[in-house]
């Protein structure tokens, strides 16, 4: 069945679902890119929205416990070869991690490679 939007006052068609029954996830996305899987199996976590830092906390908590010690340094500030993305922008604050999550948002976890 294909859905398309309605907006409200629109008569709606056997077909056809109001936008507004749709809800977004009402969770956090958060996931390991594959250059750190292959190190450390781990799945996407979906966890409460909350503080940058509570996020990947709570995701790494569900993680074996190397991939911690690989994303964050003993300040627990994010480690200068691991870069996070939220929606896609990078973080640049490292260490307060204290950007405010939404449900529906994706966090992104990898490895930053640099070379010459």
């Amino acid at each position: 069945m294909a859905l398309r939007r309605v907006d409200a006052g629109t008569d709606a068609h056997e077909n056809v679902l109001p936008i507004a029954r749709f809800a977004r996830d009402p969770m956090v996305t958060v996931e390991f890119a594959p250059s750190l899987r292959r190190h450390v199996a781990c799945e996407p976590q979906s966890v409460a929205p909350g503080s940058l830092r509570a996020v990947l906390e709570t995701a790494l908590r569900a993680a074996p416990p190397e991939l911690a010690s690989y994303v964050f340094d003993d300040q627990r500030a994010v480690r200068q070869h691991v870069a996070v993305f939220v929606n896609q922008q990078m973080v640049q604050d490292r260490r307060h991690l204290n950007q405010i999550l939404n449900a529906g948002d994706r966090v992104l976890v990898i490895q930053a490679l640099t070379g010459g």
